[in-house]
């Protein structure tokens, strides 16, 4: 380095700034080298006076080769250690001004004068002199100087004005277009050599091209651009190349290379094909990523302990926690056939931590409250009437969201043309005004935190409670002190379907009698989640109304529309999804036709010439006729004689009602509706129970239970607000079910994301699993910047019109809304009415159900709960 006193700039560090830019420029090919002669002439000064630079670019003067470039930091003939007062003269210089005063005299300007040179006037182009004397001035070695000065004008030393303008912004779009035309001439050369012919694949074609032929073609083909791109990647000079030389060059990456490694290798790009990208400088290498994958993951876990402890209060007041946990298949494969004879086993478990900025904080009074009001409710159950008084309470209020999907059925029907009619804003066609909806934003979405993956198949009571008593340690939980306080102090809502939550509420059951609140379990609080719950829902109504191709229910319907497939159901695959648009299709069809009926009109085009509050009328008047309870009474007190009756307009009336309240219910989730979700919850009691569905039947009447007997209003809040729905876009109509983002989180880990390869065990599973919500987003994030999903996300699925009317037609032939004494269904399609054989079927129900809960619970503190370093976890005394 210079002499200098310290914090003073050196002058010459833009020297040797420049001379490298320059000499670079040299060393490729884009300018060529001046000798000492020319350099003098062109400049005034000599190599050897811009001082010396050794060969490693150090800054101390040293032996070397003379500078070869041209030095903009110096005038010509200027003293480096003093400025002249006066501006020096030279024969040159007079020289100079006499010539400016004789293009003065011509009433030429400088510019005028080169113009004319330089093919800007005809004459002058054809004049031999000129000719003569512009060819000469453009081979000279001094163009290339004046040239390069008026792109980059040079500035007296130790100046700190700034550097004169000169033709910078001229030249730099000069060079532009020069450079994009010599490029375009080098990528023509080059075109035969990379463009395939034919389809060519066979082995031959797709071989024949080898790295290092095509590495010299291309230098010989198209020097220029080989010398560009050489360029732009060594382009590391000066102190920036001694400030890498000591770092591993497999870290040196830009912010692409990084994304790209990260995004390609959790779409299924091997180690291999990562070095490859890795050797053309597309990624990062497989080295990198796996050190990456370490550190991201780290990371949230650690940030996931960070948020655990900052909710653990030190005073009156803590943050409940929330997870879910599901069981997982991952399948493993053998690589050494020789030593490895089976497989591991794939049967873990996969949890997830579920947080978000709005959670409340509760008064640490709220587990005490809950503790004795459980001890009450124990001896409190609630009783069929009870649950007969809150359907009929919410009945009313149930059937105005009924109205709602009947008259929105018309408003989306392609006839009425929802988006021309006049008064399409009308406060009339709008949804009714929520009960209880949930805020919306940022802070109110679930941010998911990935635990390790588990290799524990949560089979039994006692694998759960090793899958609690792991998740506990992986919170943080992890000192005798620390689980004293959970059992004490704190609450964690335990999140999954119908058969996690009866597990953890068996292990509650066994350790009742335990003498601690931690290894009593009395900090865990299981609630059953919607996803699991509809697709319940929608198995009875596919029970219920199945039938046979004679009938009037699914099954003909599934014949119309071509799903066969659905005739059975099951809950896994696509069956939940398909039978659901199956069902939005069936319901149209039968509300179409009621509507052709009520409006008296032949068209439902023809209703755009009500009003909306006609509209809303005609609705009201739809639901009381076709699809309520109230109807379907009438019809049956209308005979004294069962064969009287007319079976086709009961199944139809009682058809359209259910579908009705499903598809309420379904928007009230999509809009986060929590109010009406909670009302519907006796109705699903008694289709439930009708259906046989005794575990579903036990999870409602406890929820009923905590709600109305046990759970103090701050817990139940809490539970309604925070543990039924997340809300991963932010939007109104974006609300999905809990368990349904644990779904996908299992799908990230076997689907999505797997791994596979000899490294694929459940030790790298941990580290690996941690990191998919990173992942999922960067995924999104990248696929959104490339546009990659836009023809996914822009297509949608064709509503099949023609079904519709068929099975709509079929339905106005046979009059299935025009009463008529004594019909009967078809054999092997009678249907019963699962709201009436609920509230009979309920009362036997209510009996097993108190009786399977009734286990009191320990309330002393009698030790200490053992840490996790003396039991691995839960597993089998304490915590």
């Amino acid at each position: 380095m210079n002499g200098g006193e310290p914090g003073i700039r050196n002058p010459n560090e833009d020297i040797e700034r420049e001379y490298h830019e320059y000499e670079e420029l040299v060393r490729q090919g884009f300018l060529p080298p001046i000798d000492s002669q020319t350099h003098e002439d062109a400049f005034g000064i000599l190599p050897s006076e811009l001082g010396w630079l050794d060969e490693n670019d150090s800054d101390e003067p040293g032996p070397s080769q003379p500078l070869a470039g041209v030095s903009l930091d110096h005038e010509p003939n200027s003293n480096a250690g003093s400025q002249p007062s006066e501006p020096e003269s030279s024969p040159l210089t007079e020289s100079v001004l006499r010539i400016l005063d004789c293009i003065d005299k011509e009433h030429l300007t400088v510019g005028k004068f080169l113009d004319a040179m330089m093919w800007g006037e005809r004459a002058c182009t054809l004049n031999a002199r000129v000719r003569r004397i512009r060819t000469g001035l453009l081979r000279s070695p001094q163009w290339e100087a004046i040239v390069y000065r008026a792109y980059r004008p040079p500035r007296p030393p130790k100046s700190k004005k700034a550097r004169p303008e000169g033709a910078h912004a001229v030249m730099e779009r000069f060079a532009l277009r020069a450079t994009l035309d010599v490029l375009d001439r080098e990528l023509e050369e080059i075109d035969p050599l990379l463009r395939s012919e034919g389809d060519g694949y066979q082995l031959e074609d797709l071989t024949i091209l080898h790295l290092g032929y095509l590495v010299e073609e291309i230098q010989r083909r198209a020097p220029r651009i080989w010398s560009l791109l050489h360029a732009l990647s060594h382009r590391q000079t000066g102190r920036r190349s001694r400030r890498f030389k000591k770092k591993d060059p497999s870290n040196l990456c830009n912010r692409l290379q990084r994304l790209l490694a990260l995004y390609f290798k959790f779409k299924g790009l091997s180690a291999r094909g990562c070095d490859a990208l890795h050797s053309l400088r597309v990624t990062m290498s497989s080295r990198w990523l796996n050190k990456a994958v370490k550190k991201t993951s780290n990371a949230a876990m650690t940030r996931l302990r960070r948020i655990v402890k900052a909710g653990e209060q030190t005073g009156d007041t803590f943050c409940p926690k929330e997870v879910g946990y599901d069981n997982i298949k991952l399948s493993f494969q053998i690589f050494s056939p020789t030593f490895d004879k089976q497989a591991p086993s794939g049967h873990g478990t996969a949890a997830i931590f579920y947080y978000k900025e709005s959670l409340p904080e509760l008064p640490k009074s709220v587990i005490t409250e809950l503790q004795n009001k459980r001890q009450e409710g124990m001896n409190n159950p609630l009783t069929a009437k009870d649950i007969f008084d809150l359907a009929q309470e919410s009945y009313p209020t149930i059937e105005q969201f009924m109205v709602f999907e009947a008259l929105n059925i018309l408003l989306q029907s392609e006839e009425f043309d929802m988006k021309s009619y006049q008064h399409h804003t009308h406060p009339a066609l709008q949804p009714p005004t929520p009960i209880r909806a949930l805020p919306i934003g940022p802070e109110h979405s679930h941010q998911q935190y990935m635990l390790p993956t588990m290799p524990i198949p949560e089979q039994s009571y006692e694998d759960n409670i090793h899958v609690i008593g792991t998740i506990v340690k992986e919170l943080g939980y992890d000192t005798v002190e620390k689980l004293r306080a959970l059992g004490l102090e704190n609450l964690i809502f335990w999140l999954g379907d119908q058969l996690t939550v009866q597990r953890i509420r068996g292990a509650q059951r066994m350790r009742c009698q335990d003498i601690n609140a931690t290894d009593r379990l009395d900090w865990a609080l299981p609630i059953w989640q919607w996803l699991h719950a509809m697709m319940a829902y929608e198995k009875s109504l596919h029970k219920q109304y199945l039938g046979s191709e004679t009938g009037f229910g699914f099954m003909r319907a599934f014949g119309l529309l071509g799903r066969y497939d659905l005739a059975k159901s099951g809950t896994e695959g696509h069956f939940h999804e398909r039978f659901e648009h199956v069902l939005r299709q069936v319901i149209e069809a039968y509300l179409r036709e009621c509507w052709l009926i009520i409006g008296n009109v032949s068209n439902l085009q023809e209703l755009r010439q009500k009003t909306p509050t006609q509209l809303r009328a005609l609705a009201e008047r739809l639901v009381r006729t076709y699809g309520s309870t109230a109807a379907l009474s009438s019809l049956r007190g209308q005979v004294l004689d069962a064969e009287e009756s007319d079976e086709v307009r009961e199944f139809a009336t009682m058809f359209v009602r259910d579908l009705l309240q499903y598809l309420a219910l379904k928007r009230a989730i999509q809009t986060g509706d929590v109010g009406f979700m909670q009302m519907m919850l006796p109705l699903l009691l008694f289709r439930f129970a009708a259906s046989h569905n005794s575990q579903y039947v036990g999870e409602i009447l406890e929820t009923l239970q905590g709600f109305h007997r046990e759970w103090p209003v701050e817990i139940t809040d809490f539970i309604i607000e925070h543990c039924w729905l997340t809300n991963p876009h932010g939007k109104r109509d974006t609300f999905t079910p809990i368990d349904r983002m644990t779904e996908e989180g299992v799908k990230d880990m076997k689907v999505t994301h797997p791994t596979h390869g000899p490294h694929a065990t459940w030790d790298y599973l941990r580290v690996l699993h941690p990191v998919l919500p990173v992942v999922k987003q960067l995924s999104t994030h990248v696929e959104k910047q490339f546009k990659t999903w836009v023809r996914y996300n822009a297509h949608s699925r064709p509503h099949d019109r023609k079904g519709i009317a068929t099975l709509q037609r079929i339905l106005r032939t046979a009059g299935v809304f025009w009463y008529q004494t004594g019909r009967q269904l078809p054999a092997g399609n009678e249907t019963p009415d699962f709201v009436d054989e609920g509230l009979f079927k309920l009362i036997g129900a209510m009996d097993r159900w108190q009786q399977a809960r009734y286990w009191p619970r320990r309330r002393t503190e009698e030790n200490e709960p053992q840490s996790s370093d003396e039991s691995d976890g839960m597993d089998d005394e304490c915590v």
